[in-house]
């Protein structure tokens, strides 16, 4: 959960030669400083964003063509944080279209390949195409 929160609340910032493991450990350091954080909210946003995962992407985070492969973390990340950040903005989103993990025509592929860079540029570009998709904003997608 810590890499989703860490991303979920501070993706903007994530900050590429500082690298993946320090964003983590000052996201960590700066939540257990936080007199204010609510770990029960936390855990309902975070539950809030599986049960929406489980309606409307038939397969989860299940990918490739029997469902068998383990789903990186960048397509997790992108996709949990995406569902999220939807949710933050539409509590009551709907959502009927491609399932984004395993449909080749959707551009979440491209911004997710086994190559895919975890530049600044990249994670948001990723994180906020999958927000875009699910808010209909299809013509702000990057």
């Amino acid at each position: 959960m810590l890499r989703f929160f860490a991303f979920l609340d501070n993706y903007q910032n994530f900050n590429t030669q500082s690298g993946v493991i320090n964003f983590l450990d000052e996201y960590l350091k700066n939540a257990n400083d936080d007199q204010n954080i609510s770990l029960e909210k936390m855990q309902d946003e975070f539950d809030t964003m599986i049960e929406f995962v489980e309606e409307y992407f038939p397969n989860g985070f299940r990918s490739g063509k029997k469902l068998d492969k383990t789903t990186t973390r960048i397509k997790f990340e992108s996709l949990a944080v995406g569902v999220a950040l939807a949710l933050r903005k539409k509590n009551n989103l709907y959502y009927q279209g491609d399932d984004l993990l395993n449909c080749s025509q959707s551009n979440f592929q491209n911004y997710t390949k086994g190559d895919a860079s975890s530049s600044n540029k990249k994670v948001v570009r990723r994180i906020e195409y999958v927000r875009d998709r699910l808010l209909g904003n299809n013509d702000q997608i990057i």
